[in-house]
Formats: structure tokens, sequence, C-alpha cells
């Protein structure tokens, strides 16, 4: 497959990188070889090959659960070094 520098450029636009007219030469070169090889393993005759989700077979390995109580909100709130009536004072991470 065939990609046009517009295209690369996009797809550089898409994954918000920056390339200089080099790197973009280069990256078309890349991504025709990958294609390439992708249209290849197309080819392969999958037929005999039982398809599979997954090779694992796990066992749920969560913990059970398990209902209780929780922590009283005073004991809560007393190991917080910022609070304001009931709730826990953070640092604004945002505007």
């Amino acid at each position: 497959m065939e990609l046009s520098l517009n295209e690369v450029r996009s797809i550089a636009k898409l994954c918000r990188i920056r390339l200089s007219e080099k790197e973009i030469k280069s990256l078309q070169d890349d991504l025709k070889n990958i294609f390439e090889y992708f249209s290849d393993l197309e080819t392969l005759d999958t037929s005999s090959v039982e398809p599979t989700g997954w090779n694992v077979q796990n066992q749920n390995v969560l913990r059970e659960d398990i209902a209780y109580d929780s922590l009283p909100a005073t004991k809560i709130l007393s190991n917080s070094p910022n609070t304001d009536n009931n709730f826990i004072k953070v640092r604004r991470v945002l505007n």
C-alpha cells in the first residue's frame, strides 16, 4: 500500500507528533514496509488454525466480596491535614 506524504502528515497530526520533512519521508517508507508485511500475512492460509480468544485458562483470582462497615467519617477526616466541614480539601489540580 502506498501512502502519500499528505497522508503521513495527517497520521502524524493524529498522533500529535511534529516531524520534519526528512522524518515524514522516512516514516512514509517505514509505513510502506509495515503495510507490505501485513499484506503478506493476509495471504497466509489459516483455515486449519483454530480461533482462540485467550490462550491462558485463568480462573478468577479475586478475593471473595465481603461487605463490612467502613471507618467513621470523623476518623477519616482526622487523618487529613486540611478539611472543610465533612470534606477533605486538596490542592487544585485543574484551572
